[in-house]
């Protein structure tokens, strides 16, 4: 039933994308299993620390006009669900939840990517190889003049069409890894990247890494520790997305948040899409 339900959340996910949101939440194997032995679990107090602001889409005017204060409260109300509840101060407080949010950038590579015209290669290529051989052919060298230039020519195009796909697949692959590693990607897309064939979930994942998605990331630090040692100790982010065409950021705010809230401090397994 699971797997129905997830396959059935993978295909709906270009029919309503700025309706899923997808989650990976990565967990201290310590903290999670004490926290499920906790029936109900206890509560824990927290305080916000403001981390990146992410977005390089000036143009966005939802995005810059919510502050991190709207976005703290939005996840306060969401995360009592949890029971994890706001502390008076740090001196008090069972964690330090580190908020990072924004947009990521989409890859314009990819129509550049998708534009080079595999037979316009080939056919670039095979009529350099056919100029070579006309030159190196002692019966047309006396015709060398007359085809040196096109040779030349065709040479060059043949070397600028090559750099040119040859950068287009660079930067696509650096900017699907980026955001890839922001989101929470990474791990499914390599799992899904050394499967023989290609798969829905797979192609999703690739548009995801591809395309302008608002995100919040929270990652909660044991407040004990850093107030005893100065030591950061992880215990738990959770990282969710949602497609950013068709949706403002605070209408994207809630969905987030209210879908996230099923997921602090509780490990996922893999990326998981939740349609809000």
């Amino acid at each position: 039933l699971l797997a129905g339900t997830m396959l059935l959340l993978i295909l709906a996910v270009p029919v309503a994308a700025e309706k899923t949101v997808a989650v990976r939440s990565v967990v201290d194997p310590a903290y999670a299993a004490r926290r499920a032995q906790e029936n109900p679990p206890r509560t824990e107090t927290y305080v916000f620390v403001r981390g990146k602001y992410f977005n390089l889409i000036p143009m966005d005017s939802h995005l810059e006009r919510i502050s991190f204060p709207t976005i703290a409260s939005t996840l306060a109300a969401d995360l009592k669900k949890q029971s994890y509840e706001p502390a008076k101060s740090l001196l008090a407080a069972d964690l330090l939840l580190l908020v990072h949010w924004g947009v990521t950038l989409a890859n314009e590579r990819n129509a550049e990517l998708f534009a080079q015209d595999p037979d316009g290669l080939r056919l670039a290529s095979e009529a350099y190889d056919t100029a070579v051989e006309r030159m190196e052919n002692p019966a047309t060298r006396e015709q060398l003049q007359e085809i040196l230039e096109p040779v030349m020519e065709t040479g060059l195009a043949l070397r600028r069409e090559q750099s040119g796909t040859a950068d287009a697949y660079r930067q696509n692959e650096l900017g699907g890894s980026t955001n890839a590693e922001l989101l929470g990607l990474q791990s499914d897309m390599a799992r899904e990247n050394g499967m023989p064939f290609s798969s829905a979930l797979g192609e999703t994942l690739r548009l995801m890494a591809n395309e302008e998605r608002y995100f919040i990331i929270v990652t909660a630090y044991d407040a004990a520790v850093l107030r005893q040692s100065g030591r950061k100790k992880r215990l738990w982010t959770t990282r969710m997305s949602i497609r950013a065409a068709g949706v403002n950021f605070a209408v994207a705010l809630d969905r987030l948040s209210g879908t996230g809230a099923s997921f602090h401090g509780k490990p996922s397994e893999g990326l998981t899409f939740e349609t809000s």
